[in-house]
């Protein structure tokens, strides 16, 4: 039996309750962004600088884990990585402006590095099991 505290997300841990609300917003944004173009991207905007410094105060937090699971190599080049994105979370929402003429280049090469992160931990994890 899985209990609600394991994290696990068949038991309604905090995994389940981070998909749903990250589906909502998602929703939410997508329904923006299509209805009304210009107050979407505004909502973008300001919410994809929060996106990038929850998502980095995350992986920041599961460094031990990525230690174990994936050795020093993937443990620093997450750490840089997310490093940056505090930083670049924190100068989009200082500057707006900034994050409104870049934001499409700052997705785009944000999503490959987190794309990246992903494949290379998955890939981590899935040579740590077949050992």
């Amino acid at each position: 039996m899985v209990s609600a505290d394991s994290g696990d997300f068949a038991g309604g841990g905090w995994n389940f309750y981070a998909t749903l609300v990250t589906g909502i917003l998602s929703l939410i944004a997508g329904a923006l962004l299509l209805l009304r173009p210009v107050l979407g991207t505004w909502v973008m905007v300001w919410s994809f600088p929060l996106w990038f410094i929850a998502h980095c105060i995350f992986s920041l937090g599961s460094l031990d884990l990525v230690r174990m699971t994936a050795g020093p190599v993937y443990y620093y080049f997450s750490l840089i990585i997310n490093i940056i994105g505090l930083i670049l979370g924190v100068f989009m929402i200082l500057n707006p402006w900034a994050a409104w003429f870049s934001l499409s280049d700052l997705i785009g090469c944000y999503l490959l590095i987190v794309g990246i992160e992903g494949i290379v931990m998955a890939l981590a994890v899935l040579s740590d099991r077949s050992l």
